[in-house]
């Protein structure tokens, strides 16, 4: 808006001292101001692409003014890059990470002439996650059907058991054996949307993972367990295994109440820690993108 100002205050000068090279030299940038400011930002859409360890993103605007892109790298990490627009222009940025992180969220905020601005959070968090030439878990393997249970809210339809269902008069779902190739996610139904999510983000990274409210069959199965781990009975229902791993929700915002608190839930972990599991502390506002990478690095997958 300083500019703005500057050409308006040289515009009027030139008007009063009847100046044809002072209103020359204003009216110009004073009318690009104007019609920017009766169009607004540039309009910008945003893609990402990831192949290895190397991210590229491009964004296209069309209008006039200027953008400004911000893509945070894990989390320390933040690429910037500024263009100016008139018309349509592309601005690309590409880098590289070291291993798997996460990148985004991919920040473009979009400046008229005039001096007004349009912020737009345009793409999300994705995790890079390299399977360096490894045969993707479970390509070969194949889901044991093991039992039918009733219908739990969050249960995918393509597991309706639409015989059964029929038969009872509710609706009912096949549940299938872990397979060692399948990972397997345990909740309760406090916390089945954030296993749920999670379970999805998993699957992205392309960790063939299945969401289960039943008991685990054995040490051996990999498995993720979203608990509260100060609550009563959860180490009970742990099974003892370096192949599990357990992702703690802590309550409310994620911060530990008190000093009493913090005290009961390290014992637990490391309770669970010597009985061979892997230990995960998230808050409820955690993505599910960087918790999922976490489990994926936990069992080095």
């Amino acid at each position: 808006m300083s500019l703005l100002r500057v050409f308006l205050a040289m515009f009027l000068l030139g008007s009063v001292a009847v100046s044809p090279l002072l209103l020359y030299v204003s009216s110009i940038p004073l009318a690009a101001f104007l019609l920017g400011a009766f169009l607004g930002p540039p309009r910008v859409s945003a893609r990402r692409s990831v192949r290895g360890t190397s991210v590229q993103v491009t964004v296209v605007a069309v209008g006039l003014g200027t953008v400004e892109l911000r893509e945070r790298v894990g989390d320390t990490r933040v690429e910037t890059a500024r263009m100016f627009v008139v018309g349509r222009r592309t601005l690309s940025i590409s880098y590289k990470v070291d291993g798997p992180t996460v990148v985004g969220p991919l920040t473009v905020t979009a400046f008229s002439p005039a001096g007004t601005r349009s912020h737009s959070v345009a793409l999300g968090e994705t995790a890079v996650y390299p399977r360096q030439g490894r045969r993707p878990l479970g390509a070969s393997e194949e889901l044991e059907f093991d039992h039918v249970r009733q219908y739990v809210p969050g249960d995918p339809l393509r597991a309706v058991n639409w015989k059964a269902t029929a038969k009872t008069g509710r609706l009912m779902v096949n549940v299938y054996k872990p397979s060692r190739g399948v990972l397997t996610v345990y909740a309760d139904q406090a916390l089945w949307e954030k296993a749920r999510s999670i379970t999805g983000a998993l699957r992205r990274l392309g960790i063939p993972a299945e969401l289960s409210t039943g008991r685990p069959k054995g040490p051996d199965a990999p498995a993720v367990y979203v608990v509260d781990v100060a609550a009563p009975g959860v180490e009970a229902r742990i099974a003892r295994s370096s192949r599990h791993v357990i992702v703690d929700v802590v309550p409310g915002t994620g911060a530990l109440n008190s000093a009493l608190e913090a005290a009961l839930r390290r014992s637990r972990y490391r309770a669970l820690e010597e009985r061979g599991a892997r230990v995960v502390s998230v808050s409820p506002t955690d993505s599910p993108t960087r918790i999922a990478l976490a489990i994926a690095r936990c069992l080095d997958w």
